[in-house]
């Protein structure tokens, strides 16, 4: 589309939504919620999150 006039279909509204990381480690998936991966990135010294730390902030663990 080379119109670069507003229409209205250019804009959309989303409603707020939970957000998820979903991390793939070898036993399966972990699903965390995003404020809690970001307050562990913010608070951690560790530059990765272990498997551990994973399975104990995640909200859903999905094995494969």
């Amino acid at each position: 589309d080379a119109d670069f006039r507003e229409k209205p279909f250019d804009c959309f509204y989303a409603l707020p939504a939970p957000a998820f990381v979903v991390i793939k480690y070898p036993d399966g998936f972990y699903v965390i919620p995003i404020h809690k991966f970001l307050e562990e990135k913010r608070s951690s010294e560790r530059k990765s999150l272990t498997v551990d730390r994973a399975r104990e902030i995640s909200y859903k663990i999905v094995n494969t």
